[in-house]
């Protein structure tokens, strides 16, 4: 990237005349959240040719760099400035700003300690880097960070260390240098296009020159140096004076940003996180307003840039949201489908199984609606966005598909199986005669009538079960591949229990049921 190695060859030094003899820990965190998406382009190609630049002005200088989202990974771990692999820079996801640079000072003292290294007496630079507020750390808070980096300030007895904290226009990087125990004078404004992320290579020479020279920053040098560092048609001090209402604006919709994201994150598309969220779209109007109000000027480009890109991490954070509420209602409906199998191997009663069907055709439909819903009021969901969720519709039609299809199938099973065990239980044999069917139940009648009734009680209710699904619901299931087998077998138990009808009457009982509205002792 010619326009970095440009500017920087060109630049002054802070102090003309100085030499750089000190070796050099230059530690990077920067910010990979989804939030900086957009800015990769630029930001790959600036560091690695920044890299170079260090290495031919400054060789005695070790690099780590680490990068985070809800996540930390150190993609550089004290290498030699000549020798830092080129970056590689994917935002996505949420901010675990704390754990980010958290990580970065432990793994810098960590490192520091490794036996025979050149670098143990270094003075370091840390350098933090974002665009957004905490929102997703899970180890490290405020707190935590401030306790490290306070102690890396007052301990040198091994190099000093100095913090500057680059945060974009909108943020109010001042509140973030306060809660680590640092000042205004520790912090300066970057922009998210090519010249911003140039903005933030100057600041960073400055900052490193003033630590190569003299062992840390102290006072107000490196902010009064770097505000000198040209944006557009003016310096970063004077956009700093000029802008406090247009930045107030945008850092109240970061914050508000962060907050819903934490909120989607932790509870998907509620009513609450709706509410916000329009909330939100309105604050937009403000930002508009100044727009005009500067119209023609680089603070109208500036308020342009912040709408855009609050109105697509806005509108990220919906998509997330939908997809976490989707991916909760399949857990859900995943939940359901256990309970259609435990039915597998049981005849059920009828309200039993209309309940289970009803719920998870309830909950089926509430994901369409929401769907459907969320697809009308915000505009923006693109084709995209539909067809993924499309997926997730179809993938749950497959699994009620299946689970029905499985229920019939274990219930066209449970059906031989009754009928095995009756006919063992009236005729003594699973698959008898019809003349020994007459003699072995006169005989079971006269000797043990009442295993005869309890026997077809058993049949009976699971037969008015298999009558429901294969007669009263046979419209509703008949598109299953398992419901003809299942009503095949059925239709065997239908005419096993008219043939009875005809066997009792050998034995001078109507009917089943006339059977089965005796006493035992009336039967006996």
């Amino acid at each position: 990237m010619k326009g970095i190695l440009s500017f920087l060859k060109k630049a002054v030094n802070v102090v003309e005349g100085r030499k750089k003899k000190r070796k050099l820990i230059m530690v990077y965190a920067i910010d990979m959240s989804g939030s900086m998406a957009d800015t990769e382009k630029d930001m790959m190609p600036a560091y690695d040719e920044y890299q170079k630049y260090r290495a031919g002005v400054h060789p005695d200088t070790a690099v780590i760099t680490v990068l985070f989202n809800h996540s930390v990974v150190c993609v550089c771990d004290g290498k030699k400035v000549s020798a830092v692999p080129k970056l590689k820079y994917q935002p996505s996801g949420s901010t675990a700003m704390f754990d980010g640079f958290a990580f970065a000072i432990r793994k810098t003292l960590e490192w520091k300690k490794k036996p025979d290294n050149e670098f143990a007496d270094a003075d370091v630079l840390y350098t933090f880097k974002t665009d957004g507020y905490e929102n997703s750390s899970l180890y490290n808070s405020a707190e935590t960070v401030r306790s490290l980096v306070q102690s890396t300030l007052k301990d040198t007895a091994n190099g000093k260390s100095s913090y500057i904290i680059l945060n974009e226009f909108c943020i109010n990087g001042v509140e973030l240098a306060q809660n680590l125990g640092l000042g205004v004078e520790n912090v300066q404004m970057f922009f998210r296009d090519k010249g911003g992320i140039e903005c933030v290579f100057k600041a960073i020479d400055i900052a490193i020159d003033i630590v190569a020279d003299t062992g840390a920053i102290e006072g107000t040098e490196w902010k009064e140096q770097s505000d000198k560092i040209t944006y557009g048609r003016m310096t970063l001090g004077e956009i700093d004076k000029s802008t406090e209402e247009l930045r107030n604006t945008l850092d109240f919709n970061e914050r508000e940003i962060a907050r819903f994201e934490k909120l989607a994150e932790e509870e998907g598309l509620t009513s609450e996180f709706e509410k916000d969220y329009l909330a939100f779209l309105e604050s937009l109007d403000k930002l508009n307003e100044l727009k005009k109000k500067f119209k023609g000027t680089l603070f109208a480009e500036l308020a342009e840039a912040g709408v855009k890109r609050q109105v697509r991490d806005g509108r990220n954070i919906m998509k997330f949201a939908l997809n976490k509420e989707i991916k909760k209602r399949v857990a859900e409906n995943t939940e359901r489908a256990e309970l259609f199998k435990s039915m597998y191997n049981e005849v059920p009663t009828q309200k039993k199984f209309e309940a289970a069907v009803q719920d998870f055709q309830n909950c089926l439909s509430g994901i369409n609606r929401l769907i459907e819903d969320t697809l009308t009021k915000y505009k923006f969901f693109t084709s995209a966005n539909i067809s993924r969720t499309g997926a997730v519709i179809r993938a749950q039609e497959a699994l009620y598909t299946e689970i029905i299809n499985d229920f019939f199938s274990a219930h066209k099973d449970l059906v031989k199986l009754s009928l095995g065990a009756s006919n063992t239980t009236l005729y003594g044999s699973q698959n008898p005669s019809e003349e020994r069917k007459v003699n072995f139940l006169e005989r079971k009648m006269a000797t043990a009538p009442n295993d005869v009734v309890e026997c077809l009680k058993t049949a009976i209710s699971g037969y008015e079960f298999w009558t429901y699904c294969a007669e009263t619901k046979q419209r509703s299931f008949s598109q299953y591949t398992a419901f003809d087998a299942f009503r095949r077998e059925y239709i065997v138990l239908q005419r096993w229990f008219t043939q009875l009808d005809k066997n009792l009457k050998h034995c001078g009982i109507n009917s089943v049921n006339e059977l089965l509205a005796m006493s035992p002792s009336s039967a006996s």
